[in-house]
């Protein structure tokens, strides 16, 4: 008999089925269909479409506001008359580039060009302002290209036991994962603990409007129809960081990298052995991103945050974050990249999206004739070792590109204030309006916009408003289901118990070794 989520032989054991190792010619079956993939994706016409999704993606990644999903659902009516093959390598090398993409415009402009690159702005913007633009961007290729690596990687490993992994998270542990996520709010809040603590608590608060996920009933929406639905994550971002860092920079009349800056040579270099000096870290970082990855409908945005949070919570200097330091870039773009291929698994092996843009992939996969699961890896396997194949070199062409174009884009950054302020307000503003066609999200923006310049003018920390907002009303939902479902027990399972330990040692364990050098000085 063969077991269809795997195509591993199985065998009968206790009255069930249960996997047993594959045998030689298996493995030289799969291997046999990974290089047929890869073949096929270095065909001429598939690499042409991939290069051209490549291209749309890092433009859709670094216009504020628009991202993946508008890339994807601009793509998938134009794959209608092309061979499955040479679809989805346009399709996964938009997907692919899009995260880098965006990470260009949150590190030069302090604008995060997706949902996906929100943490990237914390340390990737400060180190622009003192010269290190080229450095960080090298960071963000580096990280990025690999990071993407690993996610495919997994994609390729995980999916004969798949089944089994997916169906272990359920509202416990996503609930556990967004508390583990807001611990880093304390981390981030710089040498004022308070005022981090209130951002953070406000920004859940701004997640709580619109409906309540129990009660049915409505929060916070002084009876304006816009706000229903909540306030929309991607406008409050744009404006709490790219509107109000614009205008911060018209007030007080200068330039992203004062004229007193100068680059500094061998930056690029210097980034990429940043990566390697703190390979551990990146290492965890894409860990962290292919598993939330993995976990459907959380997505990058959510792995971005989770792993720079990680990488405060487990730093020995976290009062540096948030002033510019490689391990603030490295943690996020690894995870976010990785992400993707880990959202791709329970995409192609259940049908069930894991993450946005995975949405408008089944969708193509419906217009191709393709049906997820495991008739598609038993049937078109080798289309989904091309996926994989694809999110490999998509993700390492997307860096090199970048790598190619950073010299043009660093020169964005010494623009003169009057001529890139302007200019970059309007662009954020029509990436606000494109997410949902709507001008509340415009007017959300500015208000935003403007908030966010007052609290950098009266030092408080923006970063802890964002991973309140982000995490807030996720964490609501699934603790509510999670009563539901299991009641107060549910902080006992399994993997809850794991994240809750994690929780306790990453936010009283820095409280720990002071303590514990503080008794060693003292006895010294």
């Amino acid at each position: 008999m063969r077991r269809p989520q795997t195509g591993w032989s199985t065998m009968r054991r206790g009255g069930r089925l249960v996997p047993c190792p594959p045998s030689l010619q298996e493995v030289v079956s799969v291997l046999s269909q990974a290089f047929h993939g890869i073949g096929a994706l270095f065909a001429l016409q598939p690499f042409f479409y991939m290069l051209l999704g490549i291209v749309v993606g890092l433009a859709f990644g670094v216009a504020p506001g628009l991202g993946g999903i508008t890339a994807m659902a601009i793509l998938v009516p134009l794959t209608y008359k092309l061979d499955q093959t040479s679809a989805f390598a346009l399709l996964i090398g938009a997907a692919s580039a899009v995260a880098f993409g965006g990470s260009v415009s949150a590190i030069l402009i302090n604008t995060p060009g997706t949902n996906q690159n929100v943490a990237t702005c914390l340390d990737g913007y400060p180190m622009t302002r003192r010269g290190e633009g080229r450095r960080a961007i090298g960071i963000s290729a580096t990280a990025s290209a690999l990071g993407g690596v690993i996610g495919a990687v997994v994609l390729l490993a995980l999916i004969p036991v798949m089944h089994s992994i997916v169906l272990a998270f359920a509202p416990p542990e996503y609930f556990m994962l967004c508390l583990l996520g807001l611990t880093a709010i304390a981390g981030v809040s710089g040498k004022n603990m308070l005022k981090g603590l209130v951002m953070g608590g406000l920004g859940m608060l701004l997640s709580f409007v619109g409906y309540d996920p129990v009660t049915g009933t409505l929060r916070y929406t002084f009876n304006l129809l816009y706000l229903y639905d909540g306030i929309d994550i991607v406008a409050a971002v744009i404006g709490l960081f790219a509107v109000a860092e614009m205008i911060s920079l018209m007030v007080e009349g200068q330039t992203i990298v004062s004229k007193n800056v100068v680059e500094k040579p061998g930056g690029l270099l210097e980034g990429v052995k940043d990566v390697f000096r703190h390979w551990w870290l990146f290492v965890r970082s894409s860990i962290i991103g292919t598993v939330i990855g993995i976990i459907p409908g959380v997505g990058g945005g959510t792995a971005n945050v989770v792993a720079y949070s990680h990488a405060v919570q487990t730093s020995r200097h976290p009062e540096r974050f948030g002033t510019g330091i490689p391990e603030g870039v490295i943690a996020p773009e690894s995870a976010n990249n990785a992400s993707f291929g880990g959202a791709l698994v329970p995409t192609v092996a259940f049908g069930i999206p894991g993450s946005e843009m995975c949405v408008v992939l089944l969708g193509a996969f419906m217009l191709h004739g393709l049906v997820p699961g495991p008739e598609m890896l038993k049937e078109h396997v080798d289309l989904v070792f091309q996926m994989a194949w694809g999110v490999v070199f998509a993700n390492i062409i997307a860096s090199l590109i970048g790598v190619a174009l950073m010299s043009w884009l660093v020169k964005m950054c010494s623009v003169r204030v009057s001529l890139l302020a302007p200019s970059v307000i309007a662009i954020a503003l029509l990436g606000a309006y494109a997410t949902a066609g709507s001008v509340g999200d415009v007017v959300v923006a500015l208000i935003f916009g403007v908030f966010g310049y007052w609290m950098k003018k009266l030092d408080y920390p923006r970063a802890p408003l964002m991973i309140g907002l982000v995490l807030g009303n996720l964490a609501e939902v699934n603790f509510h289901l999670s009563m539901q479902i299991y009641g107060p027990g549910f902080l006992f399972r399994p993997i809850s118990l794991v994240i809750l330990v994690a929780i306790l040692v990453f936010a009283f364990g820095p409280y720990v070794q002071r303590m514990a050098g503080a008794r060693r000085r003292a006895s010294a």
